[in-house]
């Protein structure tokens, strides 16, 4: 592989270990219907509940901590595209991440008025002010997401299972998640059917 191609491929597999820890993570909640990867008008992959709700998930794995102007230009793509609806909500899923931004969304929830004066001062319009209290960060290094993957999944599996032999089944999961590209129907399916014991 080209040095060009390798930080495309790194970005591509922290997107899918996250993507599928978030899958294994939710699979239990009941209101969970799919995951839907890199939808028409969406950039990474969507969360999907029964009531039609949406968690909007961007997944950044860079070596410089996802700054203000990063979730400016998200948030500017979501709010042209008109994709975000009443109850969705925004997560995202990034390796380094700028503690002032984080305190700050997280503040916006709470001390909207006060706290919206900083985010003016960096260029944010007020419409892309009104939907931070709907933003949500997930901070975590590349080599964590398929750690808690392993996890999650082991838990589902409810079951021992030798590591070399659950990171095989992992994978050849994780394989058809990046291959097929769909939602994860089938899996969901297979797993509620007779794999997944409560």
């Amino acid at each position: 592989m080209s040095k060009q191609g390798q930080p495309n491929y790194k970005g591509i597999n922290f997107q899918a270990w996250g993507a599928m820890a978030l899958f294994l993570q939710y699979l239990r909640d009941p209101s969970f219907s799919y995951i839907q990867l890199e939808a028409p008008e969406f950039e990474d992959f969507n969360l999907v509940f029964n009531d039609g709700r949406k968690i909007i998930c961007e997944s950044k794995d860079w070596k410089r901590s996802f700054s203000f102007s990063h979730l400016k230009m998200i948030l500017q793509s979501v709010l042209k595209k008109n994709i975000l609806q009443d109850n969705d909500e925004i997560l995202v899923i990034c390796t380094k991440l700028d503690r002032m931004l984080k305190d700050k969304v997280h503040n916006m929830k709470y001390w909207g008025n006060l706290v919206a004066s900083e985010f003016q001062k960096r260029g944010f319009k007020n419409t892309e002010i009104a939907i931070l209290d709907r933003v949500r960060f997930w901070e975590i290094p590349t080599k964590k997401t398929h750690l808690v993957a392993y996890s999650l999944f082991s838990e589902l599996l409810d079951f021992w299972l030798p590591q070399d032999e659950l990171e095989l089944t992992h994978l050849l999961l994780l394989s058809s998640f990046c291959c097929f590209n769909t939602s994860f129907r089938l899996l969901y399916q297979i797993i509620n059917l007779g794999i997944y014991h409560t």
